[in-house]
């Protein structure tokens, strides 16, 4: 139900000049920060030229960044992360690249400051996921991790005590999403003792335990480069697939998916070769040609469904918003550990506006759950509520894009709420200041 505010400008007359100097140059955004919008997106910094009646959007409007102001450290990754050009391996660069993404992003974001006394929050620009993946020993191994984490400390605290006075103020990447309880064995933390574990907000990508710390977690999507937005879009009308999947048969769950879907006539299967069926297959690789012929399918599509890998989350669920399909993700209840997934860059996102959940009833993952999961398809289909969750995923593609006015404003978004809902009490100069107190 779309909720109507009154739209409040607010007006700020220019200072006085005390010298003959040129005024300095207007903000490149302007963010609304109480907006209530249709099509499952909630909270606040949107664009102020994207609220439109017309569009279903009405807020009370600020200027500025509702009091996120960051500033962007610049640290010397190559000698503090060193990761070898020539060794880079392309599936840990795909897989991973939001760390690089989000660097990028918040150097051009117009919240950015130059001044670090100014800041409110601080980024650390590494990419320590990448360098784990290429220096690790094993799993939770990895030697080379925790000298490189005194490094990248060093380098920070020679711009100024902040990361000592205002830890939780600095954002980190990382991969896992840090949890409330933390357990030795399922956590990477240890890793990076004081960038992953040490009390800074975490840019994460995935975030599928229970416990979930969803204060320091900034949860986000996986990277979507320009060729994953269907450059013609297919309105949710003109689908004519029910549901489609693509992956490779690695769990129970995967192949009874598959035996299923080969007897619909509106669906599309698509499993990819493995290290065990092709010599040529790669793990976490999959061919160029593979996506560029997938994703024509998937705009033909109301619907992909995206069992678990080897995680929970998969990239397939954001590629499916960037096509207008909605995607249909799973929880696991399965021992020894139950596992959901907690969904990115929400709030402000309202993911059930325009995504299925879907948590097979068994712990083995061994039964033909397909006809439940068809059934309920089609009643959504027939009930007119697909086409509602296809024009929301088709509206909210858009904020899915790593540019300023897709992700960056949602984390905007994201980080004005911590100011918001935490405010910290004053204290004095040099006192660190605990967001969470």
């Amino acid at each position: 139900q779309q909720q109507q505010h009154q739209h409040h400008q607010q007006q700020q007359s220019p200072p006085q000049q005390q010298q003959q100097q040129p005024p300095p140059p207007p903000p490149q955004h302007q963010y609304i920060v109480e907006p209530s919008l249709e099509n499952g997106v909630e909270g606040s910094a949107v664009e102020q030229e994207t609220a439109s009646p017309a569009n279903g959007t009405s807020a009370t409007v600020a200027s500025g960044c509702a009091g996120v102001h960051i500033f962007v450290y610049e640290v010397d990754t190559v000698a503090s992360l060193r990761i070898d050009k020539k060794k880079l391996k392309r599936r840990y660069d795909r897989n991973f690249h939001f760390e690089v993404a989000f660097a990028e992003l918040m150097r051009a974001h117009p919240c950015r400051v130059l001044d670090h006394a100014l800041a409110s929050f601080f980024v650390v620009p590494v990419t320590a996921v990448l360098f784990y993946f290429h220096h690790r020993a094993g799993t939770y191994i990895c030697p080379d991790c925790e000298a490189a984490d005194e490094r990248v400390v060093v380098e920070l605290l020679k711009v100024g005590p902040y990361w000592n006075t205002q830890r939780d103020r600095h954002i980190v990447p990382m991969l896992w999403c840090p949890q409330k309880d933390p357990l030795d064995h399922q956590t990477l933390g240890k890793l990076f003792p004081q960038l992953w574990a040490g009390g800074a907000l975490q840019l994460c990508l995935q975030a599928t335990r229970t416990d979930i710390d969803e204060f320091r977690s900034l949860h986000v999507t996986y990277f979507l480069g320009p060729q994953e937005f269907a450059s013609s879009f297919r309105p949710p009308e003109k689908r004519d697939l029910l549901a489609v999947y693509a992956g490779a048969p690695l769990t129970a769950w995967r192949k009874a998916l598959v035996k299923g879907m080969r007897q619909c006539s509106d669906c599309v299967v698509a499993e990819l070769p493995t290290q065990e069926t092709s010599k040529k297959a790669k793990r976490r690789d999959i061919d160029d040609d593979f996506m560029k012929s997938w994703r024509k399918t998937l705009a033909r599509a109301l619907f992909q469904v995206v069992p678990p890998g080897d995680t929970l989350e998969r990239e397939a669920r954001d590629q499916s918003l960037a096509m207008g399909a909605v995607p249909i993700w799973f929880d696991s209840m399965t021992e020894p550990v139950p596992r959901r997934q907690h969904l990115p860059l929400s709030p402000p996102l309202d993911w059930h506006a325009f995504s299925v959940n879907f948590t097979v009833p068994t712990t083995g993952g061994d039964v033909d759950f397909w006809p439940q999961l068809e059934a309920l398809l089609r009643d959504l289909v027939a009930s007119g509520e697909a086409l509602r969750m296809s024009r929301s995923a088709a509206a909210v593609r858009e904020r899915l894009r790593w540019t300023v006015g897709g992700v960056g404003h949602i984390l905007v978004e994201m980080l004005a709420s911590r100011l918001r809902e935490r405010a910290p009490a004053r204290q004095p100069s040099g006192v660190n200041v605990d967001l969470r107190s």
